[in-house]
């Protein structure tokens, strides 16, 4: 094979700025008879993928914080300090994204989740409360409190990449979940979706159903895996595949 004939490979950094709704691409909620939800779920966040420097890949939203009235510049400092515990608690730490190149080989690459604060230009606005029943994501707001826990920082900062609920919204009706492959197909696995937290002790708890649960899946890292494979398969000019593990 001639030199100008022979891959080119791991020759670049590459990143991407995801803003879509996901509803469909990551996932399939279905109601109690098995219809699909119709639930519109618009997110923003960038990937960084170092292919030639190698390293981390960085997951990213950037954030304004938006204080209502009453809440105080220390709270406020908490506030980001435990979103930012949280995140690093229970997302960092646990997945490897492998990029498959059919002509270069495999490298891995750690996924490494973070906030970046800004003042404008934002993925997400943080409404900070002084109280809040239920904290919510609902694009571009995140609504939180003053005393929102890191746990549910980490489910709610989920929500901003697009991972679901894996449980129902529709009291007392079990629905199911499907998450969408890396590769666009319907993963085989049904997931029920019960109204109500499960317990802690459930073999199928995770921190998208459960309270407090620190289980996560390679299922919850499968949307970067997908945005990971169309954009170096784009960029590269051939089929790259990703997995998580």
């Amino acid at each position: 094979m001639r030199d100008e004939d022979a891959p080119q490979c791991w020759v670049a950094d590459h990143d991407a700025q995801i803003d879509r709704d996901v509803d469909g691409r990551y996932y399939e909620a279905y109601d109690v008879n098995g219809d699909k939800h119709d639930y519109p779920f618009q997110v923003s966040y960038r990937i960084d993928v170092p292919l030639q420097a190698q390293g981390e890949v960085v997951v990213s939203i950037k954030v304004q914080v938006v204080p209502k009235p009453g809440v105080t510049a220390a709270e406020v400092a908490a506030v980001k300090a435990r979103m930012e515990r949280g995140i690093d608690q229970f997302w960092n730490g646990r997945f490897t994204l492998d990029v498959h190149d059919p002509a270069c080989g495999t490298r891995s690459f750690p996924i490494r989740y973070e906030v970046r604060w800004v003042q404008g230009g934002s993925d997400y606005r943080l409404i900070v409360h002084r109280t809040y029943d239920r904290e919510q994501v609902e694009f571009p707001d995140i609504d939180v409190s003053v005393s929102t826990t890191a746990w549910t920082f980490a489910h709610e900062f989920a929500h901003t990449l697009g991972v679901p609920d894996e449980y129902s919204y529709n009291d007392p009706d079990e629905e199911t979940v499907r998450y969408v492959q890396p590769d666009g197909t319907l993963d085989p696995e049904v997931l029920v979706a019960v109204p109500d937290s499960r317990e802690l002790t459930d073999p199928a708890a995770t921190i998208m159903n459960s309270v407090d649960c620190a289980v996560t899946r390679p299922r919850h890292a499968w949307n970067i895996a997908r945005e990971v494979r169309e954009l170096l398969s784009r960029e590269i000019g051939r089929e790259i595949t990703c997995t998580v593990k």
